[in-house]
């Protein structure tokens, strides 16, 4: 069998949607899969994001699509994986969760005749990856609200302004999401809660009415941005400059960083050169990167031998 599976990046929290709201972007990763007449799997490893991506047995896709197939009691093929990858690896940009979306994709379609639903690739890979911000939009496509409760993952699609532009600021700088996790509070004080309520239902009624002013307000938080930014020399000063910028709608970090994520309507060609600098100025590389929101989730077609 042959099948080809993309599942897109996807930036997370968008400010005080902590571990709830999700956004499917451009960058993408590509998996094909050919079962092979061989006594073990290979996978092999290519594009433009290639470091840190392993193409040994503990490759996320590879690990993933066997315990899927493993949970169907179904026999373990062996396969080639030809993976191709525009996802920076950790950088806050749902790297890993992609790679668990497109192993339980793969997974399904090799232990069952029929198409699997998006609501069990979505239920496995939240089992898997842990929460649902990331995993969700990718799954789904576009902006996402997403909720686990229990055994059920909740989805709730949102509109996305269709002039809405991203640039992301990408530092050469890992910060592992389990660091970034273990760093939170615990538990943290009511009146931050109940700001970062607040400020998701602002966020979502300025995305649904294209209200600029009111989501340059709604993009802020109080959970997480403060603590995480700290992790990386000269990220908050960057962060700050890009909500100084006029031209910038709103900025936050993605997901649990360390790239930096602004909403422009137009993005000019100085966009993010001050928050190079201050990452310069602290010994830290960074890139800039224009991209757009992606309104598919993931995508997938089998070839049967």
């Amino acid at each position: 069998m042959r099948c080809r599976v993309i599942v897109p990046a996807s930036t997370s929290n968008l400010g005080p949607g902590f571990d709830c709201l999700g956004l499917a972007l451009e960058p993408i990763l590509r998996v094909d899969l050919t079962t092979v007449d061989a006594p073990a799997s290979r996978v092999e490893v290519d594009g433009p994001e290639t470091r840190g991506l392993p193409d040994d047995e503990t490759n996320l896709t590879l690990v993933a699509m066997r315990e899927t197939i493993a949970r169907s009691g179904s026999p373990q093929p062996a396969v080639r994986l030809a993976i191709y990858n525009e996802i920076p690896i950790a950088r806050g940009l749902g790297s890993s969760g992609a790679a668990i979306t497109a192993g339980i994709v793969l997974g399904h379609l090799l232990a069952r005749n029929d198409e699997p639903t998006r609501a069990a690739i979505l239920a496995d890979a939240v089992r898997v990856e842990g929460h649902p911000d990331n995993v969700a939009p990718q799954v789904l496509g576009g902006f996402v609200a997403a909720a686990s409760d229990g055994d059920r993952v909740h989805t709730v699609r949102l509109p996305i302004p269709a002039r809405l532009e991203i640039l992301l600021v990408i530092p050469e700088y890992e910060v592992p999401t389990r660091e970034a996790r273990r760093i939170l509070p615990d538990p943290v004080p009511l009146a931050d809660a109940v700001f970062n309520l607040s400020h998701v239902a602002l966020l979502c009624g300025a995305l649904q009415n294209e209200d600029d002013d009111m989501l340059r307000l709604a993009m802020r938080d109080r959970l997480h941005e403060r603590h995480r930014v700290a992790l990386v020399p000269g990220l908050a000063q960057a962060l700050a400059s890009l909500r100084a910028d006029p031209h910038c709608v709103a900025a936050a970090l993605s997901g649990s960083g360390p790239t930096l994520l602004a909403f422009y309507r137009d993005v000019p060609a100085a966009a993010g050169s001050a928050a190079l600098a201050a990452l310069t100025e602290h010994d830290v590389s960074a890139r800039l990167q224009h991209v757009r929101p992606r309104a598919a989730g993931v995508e997938w077609k089998r070839q049967d031998a």
